[in-house]
C-alpha cells in the first residue's frame, strides 16, 4: 500500500503557542501542551506545573513526566552510573 497522508480535515496548525517569541503551531491540542511542558516549563495560563525530581544526591535534573524520570534513572543511575 503506498504511503498516504492521514486526512486531517483541515491542513492548518490550529493550535498556537502563545508564549512571547515562541512561533511553534500543532494540529493537536495535546502535542502544545506538550511542546509548553517541555521547553517552556508549564502550559500556559497554568499557575503550577508538576516537576519530577531526580532524587539522586548532586544530580539535580527534573522531568515533566514520570516516564521520562524512570528512563533516566534506569539509564543514568543503574549499575553505579553517577549520571
Amino acid at each position: 500500500m503506498a504511503n498516504r497522508r492521514r486526512n486531517r480535515g483541515a491542513d492548518t496548525k490550529n493550535y498556537l503557542c502563545q508564549y512571547q517569541y515562541c512561533d511553534k503551531a500543532f494540529f493537536r491540542k495535546d502535542h502544545l501542551v506538550r511542546h509548553q511542558r517541555q521547553k517552556h516549563g508549564k502550559p500556559f495560563g497554568a499557575d503550577s506545573q508538576i516537576v519530577y525530581y531526580c532524587y539522586y544526591e548532586g544530580c539535580g535534573k527534573t522531568f515533566y513526566k514520570m516516564s521520562a524520570l524512570e528512563r533516566h534513572l534506569s539509564a543514568s543511575h543503574s549499575n553505579g552510573n553517577d549520571y
